[in-house]
């Protein structure tokens, strides 16, 4: 929610009111003392891809000053050099305000800088969803067919059971893993952790969707390896699976994907979970209790058991429709789903 405010508490409007006004480049200069440089290659390559790709539309106004009759641009000399590079740039539109001293105008800088927020990665994929991008919108329908949604931000305070933030990692495995493994890994975290808040997808699910590739020559595991993947995802908790990655990265000294990956592995193969202790607390109340709720998580959750804030424990779907709490979440949610997961309805 916006903050308000009473109309005394307002500081007085500083600085002029700027005027809106077209320049050509030739007319708008740089000041070195406050300016950064761009002689370097990231700048360099920045400036060839705006003048090789130039669009009114990304290229914005300019905030540019008028300081003892010339015109210093404060903000956006990338632009203008990619302007000076192509050269068929006539005009630019620039925000033009009055400043008695390079010292106003060099805060200024500053101000406008350090208020710049960079785009975040789930606000980029929900830019390229509207944009059409074609693997967005296949991952998009992937999430939905597994019963996941985007989170709306990185605060996983505020978040709902079922939805992600880690689009990143998910963009990533579908690159390198494909289609079938990626929505696999989607549908079976989905199925693990129903009606959780999925706080450590973003350890969790690289190193699952790693596990649900298989080998080289496969679309995704063969069957008996995501049947036993099936029953050792389901016997633990969110925040043990990270203990245990955690603590095969301090052993191994390997990434966090390698570890998620190996430590899934091991449990499939050995036929039981590592013993691995919850680590720390857990910012959400959520998932709390380690993994003593759990025990037979797998058969609670086959027979249809989802997990409840309010209790702290897998629920069956008899006890979730009685309850009588103004809070329960379960009892709108479909008592009636398997975490068995079977390779129908998997991408293609």
């Amino acid at each position: 929610m916006a903050k308000t405010f009473t109309r005394e508490a307002m500081r007085p409007p500083r600085g002029t009111l700027a005027v809106m006004q077209y320049c050509l480049p030739g007319q708008l200069e740089i000041d070195p003392t406050y300016q950064r440089s761009i002689d370097n290659p990231e700048s360099q390559a920045l400036i060839a891809d705006i003048a090789l790709n130039w669009h009114w539309g990304r290229a914005q106004v300019l905030t540019v000053s008028r300081r003892e009759g010339r015109l210093y641009v404060v903000d956006g000399q990338h632009r203008l050099a990619a302007a000076k590079l192509r050269g068929d740039i006539q005009q630019l539109p620039c925000l033009i305000e009055e400043f008695a001293d390079v010292a106003e105008e060099a805060q200024l800088f500053g101000d406008l800088n350090d208020r710049r927020r960079p785009v975040s990665a789930i606000d980029k994929f929900r830019a390229a969803l509207v944009g059409g991008d074609a693997d967005c919108m296949a991952i998009g329908a992937a999430m939905e067919r597994a019963g996941l949604t985007l989170a709306p931000h990185g605060n996983p305070t505020s978040w709902k059971p079922s939805q992600l933030a880690n689009i990143g990692g998910i963009r990533a495995a579908w690159k390198t893993h494909g289609a079938a493994a990626t929505e696999l890994a989607l549908t079976l975290m989905a199925n693990a952790f129903k009606g959780e808040v999925l706080i450590y997808a973003g350890t969790i699910f690289p190193g699952l969707a790693t596990v649900c590739a298989g080998k080289p020559e496969q679309d995704t595991i063969d069957d008996a390896g995501l049947t036993r993947l099936i029953e050792v995802l389901g016997a633990k908790t969110q925040g043990q699976w990270r203990s245990a990655a955690l603590e095969e990265m301090a052993g191994s000294g390997v990434g966090r994907v390698a570890a998620m990956a190996h430590v899934l592995r091991s449990a499939m193969a050995s036929g039981s979970v590592p013993a691995v202790p919850y680590l720390g607390s857990n910012p959400v109340p959520l998932i709390s209790g380690g993994g003593s709720a759990f025990g037979d998580g797998y058969e609670q959750r086959k027979a249809g058991a989802q997990f409840c804030a309010q209790c702290e424990k897998l629920v069956s779907p008899d006890k979730a429709k009685r309850c009588a709490s103004a809070w329960c979440k379960l009892r709108d949610l479909s008592a009636s789903s398997s975490v068995a997961v079977g390779r129908q309805g998997r991408a293609a």
